[in-house]
């Protein structure tokens, strides 16, 4: 769009031209006001605390459950948008009341934001937030860990998938992890480096490429379920994000010989904001899928 000195590549990258429901320039506005209400509201009437896992002012995250919830429970980690260099964890609770209903427990991350932190230091950062998640989970005796995130959180849900992270922790640990569920997730980076986005971030090519998860290959054989999410009025560069990265986990599958259980789950009707907004709801119909895939019932 010209009149916003906005390149071709810079839409298909701005979640806010492809929202039907509303203006363009309201559409961020609204998000920021919709989902703060929703985790202030949570924060309010859900038990949490807040562990660090790090020393930078944002390396901290959640947990939301507390005593209310046996110690098996099932966790699932959420991790914010905001590319890299908006948003943070607490404006981002508003997925808690119907997981919590539910009997899941919640983590939701937070990490050091750009320019301040660049995109090699976010990505250790949640790696990081990663350990001390699984430590976590372990003491308690928790039934599994399911890792999530929205848009620049699905990107780094897709690094702790692809980049050998797993290789890292203890056995036990890893046999707690039991799937990834990237949401309108960023799994390819290079093209982010030619849009306005990378001015914080400062990436290079080869910074763009060591982080794309659809660039790396996972080393282990793990017995994990992939459901790769997005909504049907994502853009067209968010959407071909998403299908690219479930062929790539089919041909590493193939690959590797490996018996992944991947999925695409395109959400009718909605865009990259409602699409999580929507997580709030106990009747929404991702609500319900991902409860129903961390409870591990039959689909």
């Amino acid at each position: 769009m010209a009149e916003y000195g906005y390149t071709e590549l810079d839409v298909q990258y701005s979640p806010r031209f492809w929202v039907p429901r509303m203006h363009e320039k309201v559409v961020v506005e609204n998000h920021i006001e919709v989902t703060n209400a929703e985790s202030d509201r949570v924060r309010a009437s859900v038990p949490y605390r807040t562990l660090r896992y790090g020393d930078g002012p944002r390396e901290a995250m959640f947990e939301f459950g507390g005593d209310s919830l046996p110690n098996e429970a099932p966790i699932y980690v959420y991790i914010h948008g905001g590319y890299w260099q908006h948003l943070n964890k607490e404006m981002s609770c508003y997925p808690v009341q119907p997981l919590f209903d539910a009997g899941i427990r919640v983590m939701i991350v937070g990490y050091d934001l750009a320019p301040e932190a660049n995109m090699t230091q976010i990505v250790e950062e949640v790696k990081r937030a990663g350990k001390v998640i699984m430590s976590r989970a372990e003491d308690l005796g928790s039934s599994g860990v399911w890792f999530s995130g929205f848009s620049a959180g699905g990107h780094l849900t897709g690094v702790l998938l692809t980049s050998g992270w797993m290789d890292s922790l203890p056995l036990k640990q890893i046999q707690l992890i039991r799937g990834f569920l990237p949401i309108s997730g960023i799994f390819d980076l290079k093209p982010i480096v030619h849009t306005y986005i990378n001015g914080p971030l400062q990436m290079n090519e080869e910074e763009a490429e060591r982080h794309s998860p659809i660039s790396m290959m996972a080393s282990q054989n793990y017995n994990i379920k992939i459901i790769v999410i997005f909504g049907q009025h994502d853009s067209p560069a968010f959407q071909a994000q998403s299908r690219d990265f479930i062929k790539w986990c089919y041909h590493f599958q193939k690959l590797r010989s490996y018996k992944l259980d991947a999925s695409v789950y395109e959400v009718p009707t909605m865009d990259h904001f409602n699409l999580v907004e929507n997580l709030c709801q106990s009747d929404y119909v991702l609500t319900k899928r991902l409860v129903q895939t961390i409870r591990q019932e039959k689909e």
